[in-house]
């Protein structure tokens, strides 16, 4: 992976230089791993990547719960079917309700027809969930998903807002989960947890997100970072340190190197910058 900087802006008086960061998947790069390392595939460009809070479910830990099952018991009408994507074609009455449901839900964003349209193609997706109610032939719903050797990322739900088919969105996330694991799959990628809304992610066990630099397993951690809107950075976030379960951020550099296997390398550096 090729990685370059979009910079944001600054606040020069507490030397924090925000940068986005992307990268540019090369030929022999594994999507496996780029997922693995806290980048999310792009539907602005194919083989554009971007550094994130990524939400996913480790899939060796995940248990349906008390909650999952009565979403299920709640939808017991509706039933998927899977289809590759390299055969499946987005008719225009389908693009029309996919962009209704967008602007009812985000609102009126940039997601553009031609967007939607890639996030279907080969190139960013492989396999599409379609969701049907029983003796009903309309589409309920479809989920674009990427099908790795070791992982799935879930793109996004489209729901047919004619169907009206309360709690669906929830099923449909649930079983796409529940079809990684069974498939033998180690994680499910559900995109990223940044406003309250998407917390309802973490109801399904075997969550955890990247927080920069590690996986982070602490649910209130995260609801800490999504409630954060100001403050210093997390290295000097002394509330967010203590939920890492470290002290000091030189502390944190030693934790993060010896997950990394380089503790004797980080222990050498964290000490020349304290002396």
């Amino acid at each position: 992976m090729k990685l370059f900087f979009s910079e944001h802006l600054p606040h020069y008086e507490s030397y924090s230089f925000p940068y986005q960061v992307w990268g540019l998947q090369e030929p022999n790069d594994d999507r496996n791993d780029l997922l693995s390392r806290g980048f999310l595939p792009s539907r602005m460009k194919i083989r554009l990547w971007y550094l994130a809070r990524s939400f996913r479910i480790d899939l060796t830990k995940f248990i349906a719960s008390s909650e999952n099952r009565r979403v299920i018991k709640k939808t017991i009408p509706y039933h998927f079917t899977i289809q590759s994507s390299s055969t499946y074609k987005i008719s225009n009455s389908e693009l029309l309700w996919m962009r209704q449901y967008i602007i009812d839900t985000i609102g009126e964003v940039a997601i553009s027809d031609h967007a939607i349209k890639r996030i279907f193609s080969p190139h960013l997706s492989n396999t599409v969930f379609m969701w049907r109610k029983q003796d009903d032939d309309r589409i309920a719903g479809m989920v674009p998903v990427m099908v790795l050797k070791g992982s799935m990322f879930y793109w996004m739900a489209f729901l047919n807002p004619a169907m009206n088919a309360s709690g669906l969105g929830s099923r449909m996330m649930l079983e796409a989960i529940q079809w990684a694991q069974k498939d033998g799959l180690a994680h499910a990628y559900l995109g990223t947890v940044y406003k309250p809304s998407a917390l309802y992610k973490t109801n399904f066990s075997g969550g955890e997100f990247f927080d920069g630099a590690r996986w982070n397993s602490s649910m209130e951690a995260l609801s800490y970072l999504v409630e954060k809107h100001d403050g210093p950075d997390l290295f000097r976030d002394n509330t967010w340190l203590e939920l890492a379960g470290v002290s000091t951020m030189s502390e944190y550099l030693k934790v993060l190197a010896l997950s990394e296997g380089r503790q004797d390398q980080a222990g050498q550096t964290v000490d020349s910058q304290e002396n």
